[in-house]
């Protein structure tokens, strides 16, 4: 029974594997349908067509995603010019710290040979 339960989880996450990217992007869009439904039905009681809302809320989206991205890239790339520019010394630091740790406790570790 357990090899069989063990066969069918085996060919589940087959499958699944298999047709991963078409559920992805399935759930993607539904993620988007579902965020998007509640400007656009409010451009429409409004009396925006609702393709034109629809254009318009998935605009307004890109801007919004643009806008976010403008405004924390710079600040992800100065984090990490900073963190190579300090990661000679942590590597240095980390060396010394566990040097100390092999230095105080040496005689435990060596081979009793």
């Amino acid at each position: 029974m357990i090899i069989g339960i063990g066969i069918i989880a085996m060919a589940c996450g087959t499958v699944i594997g298999q047709v991963w990217t078409s559920i992805s992007v399935i759930l993607f869009s539904a993620f988007l349908v579902f965020i998007l439904r509640v400007p656009v039905a409010w451009m429409e009681r409004h009396r925006v067509p609702r393709a034109a809302g629809a254009a318009i809320a998935y605009l307004a989206t890109l801007v919004i995603i643009a806008a976010l991205l403008l405004l924390f890239v710079p600040v992800i790339v100065e984090q990490v010019v900073g963190f190579t520019a300090l990661l000679p010394s942590y590597i240095s630091d980390a060396q010394t710290f566990f040097s100390g740790i092999y230095n105080q406790y040496y005689e435990f570790i060596q081979d009793q040979t």
